[in-house]
């Protein structure tokens, strides 16, 4: 029995609350009794929806989807969650899509109830632009001629999706020094304690 699942009022009405099985007994002035068993059945899902059927991320970007039962007094509102493409976005247990890299994919919720239901959203992953560029060591910083200094460059935000670096040397000793690809510094001659500049510049044009 499932106490609870099913109240009866002085009229005989029966009224489900509950998933399960319950026996109800009537009894008359004289002391006689019948007994029926009530079963209740859970409330299968006839559709679902999501809160959205598209979604436009940026790589590392999340989103949160959530599910819409008809009916709404649907028993089992529990979904299994899948993405097509977990290298592009996954989503997790609860709904929550985390997107990892540019491309499309689908996300699925499919009901666990048995009634074997689905609703999807599309989610396209792009670009995450730079935003700031920052070079370290922070200067200003003194070599010698023939001596070299390796120089790097954080380019802000992490999920940036292009990371590039270009290095140049800029101002009026720029031919004091020179710099390569990588950001290593060598000073060719004497700036007669004057300083030369070196420029990092991101994909965004910003230095």
């Amino acid at each position: 029995d499932a106490p609870g699942s099913v109240t009866v009022d002085e009229n005989g009405l029966l009224h489900a609350h509950a998933v399960g099985e319950l026996h109800i007994t009537a009894t008359n002035s004289s002391g006689q009794t019948d007994r029926i068993v009530v079963v209740v059945n859970p409330t299968l899902a006839q559709a679902i929806k999501l809160n959205r059927s598209t979604a436009a991320l940026k790589v590392g970007g999340t989103i949160q989807l959530s599910v819409i039962f008809t009916p709404e007094s649907t028993t089992n509102k529990n979904v299994i969650w899948n993405s097509s493409n977990s290298l592009v976005a996954s989503v997790s247990d609860q709904g929550l899509v985390t997107a990892y890299t540019l491309g499309e994919c689908v996300v699925t919720a499919t009901t666990s109830d048995g009634s074997n239901i689905s609703a999807t959203c599309d989610v396209a992953v792009g670009e995450t632009a730079a935003e700031g560029i920052s070079i370290s060591p922070v200067g200003p910083v003194t070599i010698s001629v023939g001596e070299s200094l390796q120089l790097s460059a954080e380019v802000t935000p992490s999920t940036t999706t292009d990371k590039s670096v270009s290095w140049q040397t800029v101002g009026t000793y720029s031919d004091c020094i020179s710099v390569d690809e990588t950001g290593l510094v060598t000073a060719i001659k004497c700036t007669m304690g004057n300083y030369a500049r070196v420029s990092a510049t991101n994909s965004a044009g910003q230095s």
